[in-house]
């Protein structure tokens, strides 16, 4: 979503640099720094509120049926092959 936003922002200043202001009917708009900025921010927050709400119900879920919690926690990587080495 950020990369996008920076894409579409790169090539809307290339085009600014270009004196082009519009394409068609459609204007293109000059966005600030505090806007670029502000966006990237509330991105980064609601992806971490995400993320962590996310965390908390799916460890609320597994302490609420432990039977389950067996089968829903990851694999053990340490675990050796069938000939044994």
């Amino acid at each position: 979503m950020i990369l996008a936003f920076i894409g579409v922002k790169l090539i809307i200043e290339a085009l600014h640099g270009s004196n082009v202001d519009a394409i068609g009917p459609i204007h293109l708009p000059e966005t600030g720094i505090a806007a670029s900025v502000g966006f990237i921010i509330v991105t980064l927050a609601v992806t971490t509120v995400s993320s962590l709400g996310k965390s908390s119900y799916h460890r609320r879920q597994l302490q609420a049926n432990p039977v389950r919690s067996a089968e829903l926690e990851p694999a053990n990587d340490q675990q050796t092959d069938a000939v044994g080495t």
